[in-house]
């Protein structure tokens, strides 16, 4: 089974996150989660993945620790906000249903 995880961050430096190296964080992702996404708001930077696994709490820290290295890899360094789990049916009606709204 698989889980999409959000990840709300904000940079170490608190400055805006290169739109360079955030395209660069995605790609050294990209053979665990083929399903990634940064947006980017000036230091606050949201990472949505899929992660395939069934016990959660591996999903949890595997995704979580694979985004946080990604982007430390590039020199943006990140700090936690917040994580957010949820199934396919749940990131559907979430994400998915805001978009056709």
């Amino acid at each position: 089974m698989g889980y999409h995880l959000v990840i709300e961050t904000d940079t170490a430096s608190g400055e805006p996150v290169d739109d360079y190296r955030a395209d660069e964080a995605g790609g050294r992702l990209a053979p665990l989660c083929p399903s990634f996404s940064a947006s980017v708001h000036g230091p606050q930077v949201t990472v949505t993945l899929y992660v395939e696994g069934d016990d959660l709490g591996d999903v949890l820290r595997s995704g979580a620790e694979a985004a946080l290295r990604a982007f430390e890899s590039v020199g943006e360094p990140l700090t936690f906000r917040s994580v957010a789990l949820y199934t396919e049916a749940e990131f559907d009606r979430v994400f998915l249903s805001e978009a056709v709204s």
